[in-house]
This record gives structure tokens, sequence and C-alpha cells, in this order.
């Protein structure tokens, strides 16, 4: 029943916080390294991109590894 208790009161606590988002303007032409300056930790040239969400124009780059 605590669990529970504690459950409900982090719902309401994070259901009056403000929620945001950071969106960019991006697209599988761009290129990633050139998106407002931003540097990565890692090689971007090897990232596939693919239109996941065309309708909202979301995009999602990924590099599947094969161990």
């Amino acid at each position: 029943m605590k669990a529970f208790s504690i459950f409900i009161a982090l719902f309401l606590i994070s259901s009056f916080c403000p929620q945001y988002a950071d969106s960019q303007t991006d697209s599988c032409s761009s290129n990633l390294a050139a998106v407002n300056g931003a540097q990565f930790p890692f090689d971007t040239s090897s990232l596939t991109c693919n239109a996941v969400w065309s309708a909202q124009d979301y995009i999602l780059r990924l590099n599947m590894a094969l161990k």
C-alpha cells in the first residue's frame, strides 16, 4: 500500500510539472555534425537515416552494430 501511495504522489507531482521538448529541424539530407554546431564524441558518418513518421517529419538516425 505504501508503494502505491508513493506512486500516486509522484504521478500527481509530475502531472503539475511543465513538459519541455527541444525539437530541431533536421532531415536525412542534412549533415548531422552541422546541426546547431553540435559535436559528438563518436563518428556520425556511419549512421543510417530513416523517415519513421513522415506525417510529423520525424527521422531516426541509427547504427546497428553486429557482434
